[in-house]
């Protein structure tokens, strides 16, 4: 019996071992396994996916610094009164109000003819090119030396007109250029001369009235609404980048260039700049490849994409 007995306690235990055993093999095989294999995955198969970024290939350029400013387009052309120089009776009218003429073009005559003398019909002609403006008599109408026969207005002569803060008053003088566009009339881009700055400063402004001339006025209207980009300095031969480009640490300046499909960055000395660019003193190449759009790191793959 005692036997017996001993045999059941021994084939007991040897059956929980084999239960813990199993136990702890299913323990182990639902978290252990699981973690290592997605570790050796990790290792086996590393990411190669690329960003997409927009480059800009640089090479020495004419830079522009400006100041940017508001202004409008004035009419300046003048209105000149075209008068008889002889007395007798108007005769003959050839135009009509705006018309336009040229210079020395004969617009009427008057017949400066008496009863008992006849005198040769003597020939009214517009001073300048233009158009007229209005006619200031009527075909029989008697007019005496000096009279006016019909008033005329130049041809349009647009200049541009804007107000300077007296701050600025230093950074341009007589033949400083401009830059001119329009939000109306969006096709409107041209260059502009300062031919003229007032010495008086308005006091309730603190402004200055600048005019300037127009390369091409063909786009013009009297009271256009301009922007105005005033030249205040100029390098040639300049590397120039997006001003976005560039990123500081500390005191220091940064660009990414891209070199056979990976973004390195690369410390730079910046220059001049205005509201969208900045000129590169040290630090880049004619021809380096700068990433202007994307999001990049340190020997990251990229692919460059095409606008």
């Amino acid at each position: 019996m005692k036997s017996g007995k001993i045999a059941n306690i021994f084939t007991t235990i040897i059956l929980l071992l084999i239960c813990i055993a199993l136990a702890a093999a299913i323990i182990i095989k639902m978290f252990q396994p699981k973690e290592a294999i997605s570790f050796e995955r990790m290792q086996k198969e590393p990411s190669v996916s690329s960003s997409n970024v927009y480059v800009k290939e640089v090479f020495p350029e004419t830079f522009v610094k400006t100041l940017k400013f508001y202004g409008k387009a004035k009419d300046d052309s003048d209105t000149l009164g075209i008068i008889s120089r002889t007395s007798g009776y108007v005769s003959e009218i050839l135009v009509s109000e705006n018309d336009q003429v040229k210079e020395g073009q004969i617009i009427g005559y008057v017949d400066p003819s008496s009863p008992g003398a006849t005198y040769k019909k003597a020939a009214i002609t517009a001073k300048v090119d233009g158009i007229i403006d209005s006619i200031e008599t009527t075909v029989g109408s008697y007019i005496t030396t000096g009279t006016v026969f019909a008033i005329e207005k130049e041809e349009p002569k647009y200049v541009v007109k804007m107000s300077l803060p007296e701050k600025y008053i230093d950074n341009i003088h007589i033949g400083s250029t401009a830059l001119l566009s329009s939000s109306i009339r969006s096709e409107l881009d041209t260059k502009a001369t300062v031919t003229e700055i007032s010495k008086t400063i308005d006091s309730a402004s603190r402004t200055v009235e600048i005019t300037l001339e127009p390369e091409d006025s063909s786009l013009f209207l009297d009271g256009l609404a301009l922007t105005i980009k005033l030249v205040i300095d100029q390098v040639d031969d300049a590397i120039v980048v997006p001003s976005d480009s560039i990123s500081s640490i500390g005191d220091k300046s940064f660009v990414f260039v891209v070199n056979d499909g990976i973004a390195y960055q690369k410390e730079v000395e910046i220059g001049a700049s205005n509201d969208d660019e900045t000129v590169i003193v040290s630090g880049l190449s004619s021809g380096d490849s700068v990433v202007v759009e994307g999001t990049v790191a340190e020997g990251a793959s990229v692919n460059i994409v095409e606008r």
